[in-house]
């Protein structure tokens, strides 16, 4: 048993409001923290060199950048086979039309029981928040792109109030919010710095130094909203180095570099001036106790235990421009770094394979095989001359085309040596190299839809959608690491929600999506603070491929065809209706409602789990005939009491009235099933004495009238009609037409 909860105890202390005022630290203290995050930022920058390296190579393959030839053969043939690219436009082309398809859906699940009555409300608010207000269908393809190209991808996510300034008709100026919710920003390999740690998580490293540039007028406006400090003082330093800076950093913005070149742009140029460089570490570091300096080594004079801050630091003037604890910026979160990530492989390391790794030799072997191909050709289309100098024959004024006559002293001095292309080499590589890129990425032909030549090719059309769901299942694991992956994306995004957002929060909705599960009023609803108070998981459910619609579609007929020769489904016009429904919606056709209205919903009997989880979401629940009313109250009562024992503010009051009346229609419904058997066994009773005269159903020899037998039962249960003794009305609970008690 629960402790009872004792009303005069003082109430407990609840999590401070998120805000996080910038510390005060003395200046030797503020000294410390810059020459730690630069010897960070040098430590982390040279141990990750080589992958850094590496990753140049990829980018590089992708934007088809030529490499450079050796020397004395700058003419031949340098044609790389783009299989990295192919490869990864049809996974970055697949994993977003599952992420953003036509059937994608956000799904809530509440955690604690008086969440449940509204997971379908914050499912399609958090559905909302990410496809219609956060816009996330552009940053999320850079995002997963990245995580392809190089392995693991990751992405900004803070609560982002993007503001500007519009002119009013008196002369002043006001702010205008444009946006104020999460936001998404993809970044760069460049712009996350980490260190050389075995870890599985970004939010495990020391440290993390995010890299951006901005510019004088943001910095003021950063400092005007708390994000930054102490900048008036410096305010002609940050002009000048960002009239006089580049946009790119010559020692760590390794793939910029690439970029640029393959965008044909020079950034690193007088054309580029306005911003500077500004770096965000967010690490552990023990603060001091109160006013009074301590040594980094000295114990005593610090706090017991770390705590995670964020320091602003601008690297061109070496000076800290704010300090803030992330635990008050971020007091209800586990997490307090606000970057989520995504990893094509789980393999146990922190940088795993990409497909630049998996693919690069392929695409090698390939290329090599290409250039032996030509070059084969090249020797059967220009064959090799010999000659003897004597001869008068010019090779260097010498083209070889039909149809071509040159004038030499001695023909019987040169011999041309016809050769024979067999291409049969370089095209098996090809198919080879080809096959092992599939087997690494499960990115097949078929799944690319590209027609297949090779002699084990489908003939059928349920052949080839059986190759492809077979040649899926090396790809599931990426879909199953996907999936988990925005499940995380999701979280962090509510629980920015519950610490930044409005106490009134409109979004769109319909009433079709609403399904009357809460209320809907000019196109949209109100997410309010105690909605956003609970605690929810969120699942992203992927949108179905191409082929698997397909696939329903011939499985939903079938289905169909079945279900109309089932008199359970054909008699019952709103399991007929269903089914339509379903049959329209996979042809493509959702809105079938609107042409042939829902029929009526017969009342059937549920089970008490069910009964209590449909209170919780605010419907009315009526008492079946067929229920068993002793198990129902057991549960019942056993629900009531786990509510009970939940804290105050988790307790739905109307919930509990609702099972309350629930439970007395429950008891009103057991004591009318017992006088309906004493009134049936009563009149068995009499029918047996009365069979043996002969007189049937007659009370005292008497004949008995219909109206008769209804006098008969109101007596034996004192009740009537409407106006007349003993009628009354229907239990509140119960369903018209149930026999009520005396």
């Amino acid at each position: 048993m629960l402790p009872a909860l004792d009303p005069l105890a003082p109430p407990k202390p609840r999590p401070r409001k998120a805000f996080a005022p910038q510390l005060d630290l003395p200046r030797p203290e503020i000294d410390r923290l810059e020459q730690r995050i630069d010897e960070d930022y040098t430590d982390a920058l040279a141990d990750h060199e080589a992958r850094m390296r590496r990753f140049i190579r990829y980018y590089s393959r992708w934007r088809n950048l030529p490499d450079v030839q050796p020397l004395g053969q700058e003419n031949k043939n340098n044609f790389r086979v783009p299989l990295l690219t192919w490869q990864t436009y049809g996974k970055w082309a697949k994993e977003i039309d599952s992420l953003f398809g036509e059937d994608a859906e956000i799904v809530a699940a509440g955690v604690g029981p008086s969440d449940a009555r509204r997971v379908r409300k914050v499912a399609k608010f958090m559905q909302w928040r990410l496809f219609d207000s956060m816009r996330v269908l552009k940053p999320a393809t850079l995002f997963s792109f990245r995580k392809i190209l190089f392995g693991r991808s990751h992405a900004f996510m803070p609560w982002d109030t993007r503001k500007f300034r519009v002119p009013m008709d008196d002369g002043t100026w006001t702010d205008h919010v444009a946006y104020d919710g999460p936001g998404f920003h993809p970044l760069w390999p460049d712009d996350i710095l980490v260190p050389a740690e075995d870890v599985d998580s970004i939010q495990r490293f020391s440290f993390v130094i995010r890299k951006f540039r901005m510019t004088p007028d943001a910095l003021l406006h950063g400092q005007d909203e708390g994000h930054y400090r102490n900048l008036d003082g410096i305010y002609e330093d940050l002009v000048n180095f960002a009239e006089n800076g580049g946009e790119r950093d010559e020692e760590a913005d390794y793939t910029k570099w690439v970029a640029d070149e393959a965008e044909g742009v020079v950034r690193d140029s007088l054309s580029s001036r306005g911003s500077l460089r500004v770096w965000a570490w967010y690490g552990r570091w023990r603060k001091l106790k109160g006013r009074r300096d301590a040594r980094i080594d000295n114990l005593q004079g610090r706090e017991r235990y770390e705590s995670d801050l964020l320091v602003h630091y601008l690297p061109d003037l070496q000076r800290v421009i704010g300090v803030q604890d992330l635990a008050e910026m971020y007091p209800t979160s586990e997490h307090r770094r606000p970057f989520v990530e995504s990893a094509l492989t789980v393999d146990g390391s922190y940088w795993g394979p990409s497909f630049g790794e998996l693919l690069e030799r392929l695409e090698e072997e390939m290329s090599r095989a290409h250039q032996l191909g030509d070059k084969a050709g090249a020797m059967s289309v220009g064959p090799v001359i010999f000659y003897r100098p004597d001869s008068g024959f010019d090779p260097e004024n010498f083209v070889y085309e039909p149809f071509t006559t040159v004038a030499v002293e001695n023909p019987q001095g040169i011999n041309v040596v016809q050769t024979k292309a067999d291409l049969n080499y370089p095209i098996l590589v090809q198919q080879e190299m080809g096959a092992h890129a599939e087997r690494c990425t499960g990115q097949t032909d078929q799944n690319l839809g590209r027609q297949s030549d090779r002699p084990n090719a489908p003939r059928t059309a349920r052949q080839f959608i059986g190759l492809i769901e077979e040649g899926n299942v090396r790809a599931s694991i990426d879909v199953k690491v996907l999936r988990e992956d925005w499940r995380e994306i999701l979280d962090w995004g509510w629980q920015l929600e519950t610490m930044y957002g409005s106490p009134q929060q409109f979004f769109r909705v319909t009433e079709e999506e609403a399904r009357g599960l809460f209320q809907v009023s000019q196109g949209g609803a109100f997410l309010t603070s105690a909605e956003r108070s609970g605690t929810f998981d969120f699942q992203l459910k992927l949108a179905s491929s191409a082929q698997s619609r397909e696939v329903e579609k011939e499985r939903t007929l079938q289905l169909y065809q079945a279900d109309m020769a089932n008199p359970l489904i054909n008699t019952n016009p709103r399991a007929l209706w269903i089914v339509t429904r379903k049959v329209h919606e996979a042809l493509c056709d959702p809105e079938f409602y609107l042409t042939i209205p829902e029929p009526a919903q017969l009342e059937l009997p549920r089970k008490p789990a069910a009964e209590w989880i449909a209170i919780l979401q605010g419907e009315e629940v009526f008492c079946h005939p067929e229920d068993i009313d002793e198990q129902h109250l057991r549960n019942h009562y056993k629900h009531l009491q786990e509510h009970k024992a939940l804290p105050p503010d988790q307790q739905d009051a109307q919930a509990v009235a609702r099972l309350a009346e629930h439970v007395a229609a429950h008891h009103q419904q057991m004591a009318q099933k017992k006088l309906m058997a004493a009134l049936t066994n009563q009149l068995i009773g009499n029918m047996a004495q009365n069979i043996g005269t002969g007189k049937g159903l007659q009370p005292g020899g008497m004949p008995m009238s219909l109206a008769n037998i209804g006098q008969l039962v109101q007596g034996l249960t004192g009740e009537g009609g409407e106006g007349q003794p003993g009628q009354g009305k229907p239990a509140q609970g119960q369903p018209p037409g149930m026999p009520q008690a005396a």
